[in-house]
């Protein structure tokens, strides 16, 4: 069957994060496209610099979409799909997760589960945050069971949209993301005894700092390991602080004592920076009980750094028999996960090579070309 040969993707809600990085490398893995076949891709200026040039893919921005949140969902519920009618476009994708206009064949992705879990919202407590995520929930709501097709990146994500949907999608599919390349780093896993202040035994998670990433369970289990048994951890933490952490983060750090000297905030840093972090770092931590697919895991499984891991779904799907894992809403669980990938270097060693091994299934191209073939399978 030919691929469709006017391509339409909405990306006017994607700015940052995972959303780039997925939409970079769909388009990057895509080349070459059919003679036939071109891609029309709507985003704001900033989005759209990110993107690869090819031929096939034309970059389009107007005022609608760089002037403010009002008009870029008036361009993208009504403008667009009435000027894809008019040209005769054969598909709309809106990777974004929130496309409710009137044109179909129009294929979506969900990309957060966020909004769609109560449990997790209601930790942000009365914050403008929430009524944004309840209102988000309500657009996708409308968005995935209106779509003629819906991706989402697991099984699990998949399981537990699907039971909060009123209507069930006329058709779905699961297509992981991949990893973007990350040389694996030479590391001589040490016993803990060969570490002190001076060559501390490194802790890294990066995250922005929400309250359902759990950081402070993470601070309190490794401020206790260095009391109770004098281990020289440091603790690298990665990632924006957002304000409903931050009352809690700074009464919990004036509580330990000389918190300054190994508890280290980066805030967010670039995809290089961060990449550079993995080489220094001994163990990698990620506490979040709230997630569809975080690319970082795939990373720290990339980069080879053995990993202690939310027992939370999907994460056991992920990273399968390469973490330990533990309950984030137990501090006690993370410290002894924590202690037991500490004081273990063989382990340390075993898991670095499991997650290695389990990387190799998470590649952009096979993303690409999943894809392109359930776009296809829309065409006529």
């Amino acid at each position: 069957m030919p691929m469709a040969r006017l391509i339409a993707i909405d990306a006017t809600n994607l700015n940052a994060g995972g959303g780039i990085t997925h939409l970079v490398n769909y388009l990057l893995h895509s080349d070459p496209l059919p003679d036939s076949t071109h891609i029309y891709i709507w985003a704001r200026p900033s989005t759209l610099r990110k993107l690869p040039s090819y031929p096939w893919l034309i970059k389009r921005s107007n005022i609608f979409i760089t002037f403010n949140g009002s008009t870029c969902l008036f361009w993208s519920y009504i403008l667009l799909p009435i000027y894809l009618r008019i040209k005769k476009f054969d598909i709309l994708f809106a990777p974004g997760g929130s496309q409710i206009g009137l044109f179909h064949p129009v294929v979506t992705m969900s990309r957060n589960i966020l909004p769609f879990s109560i449990r997790e919202t209601s930790r942000y407590g009365f914050r403008l945050i929430t009524l944004r995520l309840l209102l988000l929930r309500l657009i996708q709501t409308l968005s995935f069971v209106t779509c003629d097709g819906l991706i989402f990146l697991t099984p699990s994500a998949k399981d537990y949209i699907l039971k909060r949907l009123p209507f069930r999608p006329k058709r779905t599919v699961v297509i992981p993301h991949g990893v973007s390349a990350i040389s694996p780093y030479s590391r001589a896993f040490m016993p803990i005894s060969s570490f002190s202040e001076d060559n501390p035994f490194n802790i890294i998670y990066v995250s922005d700092l929400h309250p359902y990433k759990h950081h402070l369970s993470l601070i309190k289990a490794t401020a206790q390991l260095r009391v109770e048994y004098s281990f020289p951890l440091h603790l690298h933490l990665i990632g924006a602080l957002h304000l409903s952490t931050k009352n809690r983060l700074d009464k919990l750090l004036r509580s330990i004592p000389d918190s300054s000297s190994w508890i280290h905030f980066h805030g967010h840093l670039p995809a290089h920076e961060i990449s550079a972090f993995f080489s220094s770092s001994h163990i990698s931590v990620f506490a979040s009980t709230c997630e569809n697919l975080p690319n970082i895991l795939l990373e720290y499984m990339a980069a080879g750094l053995p990993i202690i891991c939310s027992s939370y779904p999907p994460m056991p799907s992920i990273t399968r028999n390469a973490a330990v894992y533990f309950n984030p809403l137990s501090p006690a669980s993370l410290e002894l996960a924590l202690y037991t990938l500490i004081t273990n270097p063989s382990l340390r060693s075993t898991l670095s090579a499991r997650a290695l091994s389990s990387s190799s299934f998470y590649k952009w191209v096979s993303t690409a070309r999943d894809t392109n073939s359930f776009l296809n399978s829309f065409y006529v």
